[in-house]
């Protein structure tokens, strides 16, 4: 069994489970618990509390620190020029992808859209380390360390907290700054790629297959019981099961496992089965911009091929996309 293979695994089990164990050099054995959308709306509630004692004991919010830096004249404004615009220019690009139907012009927009994201993370970074703490930094740090507070538990049951309030306040520096860097470790592993992964696995997809669509019937729980995971990967689950029940053999192996390339080979199919937006020049369909790859995806190769004005004169009538795609056998 290899590395990936055994990682998803791993993070299956703990999806299903509701926890991830961790043992801790401080504190020995901790069951972090996985929360649902309640227990979120929870400590969420507590932000705005936050935010006011800092404001209270003089921290100042980051609208009145930047107002500061600008008057001291130490405010980077060619970063903050800099930013603006590539913010600009990715919302941009994020709404010409949403309306392209052209696979080679998403798959450039998608690659743009990705530098784009890592320059305004590294330009966001270094404008926040410039204005240093403000109370809105100070709120999302306390909400933090309750979010390793609420997820630590004792055993696997999940029923009694690791700490009390006392002992976590009486925690020192070090030990406060392990548990909550460790538990963002440990949760960070279970993202939406690895879910997407997960979704597509035998393991999930053997078991989900037989729930008829049910998550009551696949995790014996409501679903405000559960675990945002646990309902992410439900609804992945759901939506790449549809995609391989509707077209089955006509998926490529190496797609069917790949979650990316089949959300990609979906989304050009469908377009294929709506018709790109083309024309017919001198008997041949084209799509303006589209290269050889695109028409590929669309189903329209050299292999299968068609004439279409030979066809259409054969046939006595004009064709619509429908009829071109039933000759590329479709």
């Amino acid at each position: 069994m290899d590395y990936d293979s055994l990682k998803l695994k791993t993070i299956y089990s703990e999806i299903l489970q509701g926890y991830t164990f961790y043992d801790s050099p401080f504190f020995g054995a901790i069951y972090f618990k996985h929360f649902t959308p309640s227990d979120f709306s929870s400590i969420d509630v507590y932000a705005e509390k936050f935010f006011n004692k800092a404001v209270n004991n003089g921290i100042l919010t980051r609208e009145e620190k930047i107002k500061q830096l600008k008057e001291d004249d130490f405010w980077p404004s060619d970063d903050e020029r800099s930013l603006n615009e590539l913010k600009a220019i990715t919302a941009n690009q994020l709404r010409k992808k949403s309306n392209e139907s052209i696979p080679s012009v998403i798959e450039m927009l998608t690659n743009a859209i990705a530098d784009n994201k890592k320059e305004i993370k590294r330009l966001e970074g270094k404008i926040d380390e410039i204005v240093g703490q403000t109370a809105e930094g100070y709120s999302i740090s306390k909400i933090n360390e309750m979010f390793a507070f609420n997820a630590a538990y004792k055993t696997k049951t999940l029923d009694v907290k690791k700490f009390t309030e006392e002992e976590f306040d009486d925690l020192e520096p070090e030990q406060l700054t392990e548990l909550i860097v460790s538990y963002n470790k440990k949760v960070s592993r279970i993202n939406t790629e690895i879910i997407r992964k997960l979704a597509l696995e035998d393991s999930f997809m053997s078991h989900f297959s037989i729930c008829k669509n049910n998550p009551f019937t696949f995790y014996g729980k409501s679903v405000c019981e559960l675990t945002s995971y646990q309902t992410e990967l439900f609804i992945y689950g759901a939506n790449f099961r549809s995609i391989l029940t509707r077209y089955g053999d006509e998926i490529p192996e190496d797609v069917a496992k790949d979650p990316d390339l089949l959300i990609e080979w979906n989304d050009a199919r469908t377009i294929a089965e709506k018709g790109p937006k083309g024309v017919n020049t001198n008997g041949n369909f084209t799509v303006p911009g589209a290269k050889a790859s695109d028409y590929e995806k669309w189903g329209f190769n050299d292999s299968n091929s068609v004439n279409l004005s030979k066809e259409a004169r054969k046939q006595g009538k004009n064709f619509s996309m429908q009829d071109i795609m039933r000759l590329q056998g479709h």
